[in-house]
């Protein structure tokens, strides 16, 4: 690649980011319907075809910012489930995924682009069936894949993959997911968040894991 080459690859990701970045934030605080592109292109300092040029219409670009948090969660993610994947021991492998889930979760974008999807599913259903098919429960569904691999090495007990998978992402996730859609993030108790986390695999384990296996008991 040439030099003039990789300096306008670069200048093309920097209008990008910053075009997701404004419209993110135009998004968040005025709703889908109330933002216009003009806002979004002033925010970003681009022009208006700029942003027609990389995402196309006002539906295409928040389909785009919704793609951009799923692709954010698999990268925070993947590294504690490939870990999961090979651990030795469960416990530790699973709180370090309830962590990890858990530290995306409350991210100040994730809650975002959440409350918005939530706000604007009724009116635009192709929008929030972006983020239902694409959003976390692909992640959930990685996870299931991973408790049936790690049943069939005797490491835990799980007969219905998909249903286990279900049920930790709700005893690591949904009490900090909830919280954060109602309350400020700056209230959120990150301290009580790890013990539930913690006390959540406990559970999960107490049902899905070997006699003996958790140290907890």
């Amino acid at each position: 690649m040439t030099t003039s080459t990789w300096d306008s690859s670069s200048r093309t990701d920097r209008k990008r980011q910053a075009i997701t970045e404004a419209a993110l934030t135009a998004f968040s605080s005025r709703g889908f319907v109330a933002t216009t592109m003009d806002e979004v292109a002033a925010a970003a300092r681009v022009s208006k075809p700029t942003i027609y040029k990389h995402f196309g219409n006002k539906e295409q670009l928040f389909a785009w910012l919704i793609r951009h948090m799923v692709e954010s969660l698999g990268e925070r993610l993947q590294p504690a489930l490939e870990a999961l994947r090979h651990c030795d021991q469960v416990r530790p492998a699973l709180v370090a995924l309830g962590r990890t889930w858990m530290d995306f979760t409350v991210q100040r974008e994730f809650i975002a682009i959440r409350r918005l999807i939530i706000g604007e599913a009724a009116r635009f259903p192709d929008l929030g069936a972006e983020w239902f098919v694409h959003g976390p429960d692909i992640r959930i569904k990685q996870l299931a894949d991973i408790l049936e691999e790690l049943s069939r090495q005797g490491k835990v007990h799980v007969s219905q993959p998909l249903l286990a998978a279900q049920q930790f992402h709700a005893l690591a996730v949904a009490a900090a997911r909830n919280f954060t859609a109602f309350n400020p993030v700056e209230h959120f108790d990150r301290s009580a968040a790890d013990r539930a986390i913690v006390a959540g695999v406990d559970v999960f384990l107490n049902y899905y894991g070997l006699p003996g296996s958790n140290p907890a008991q």
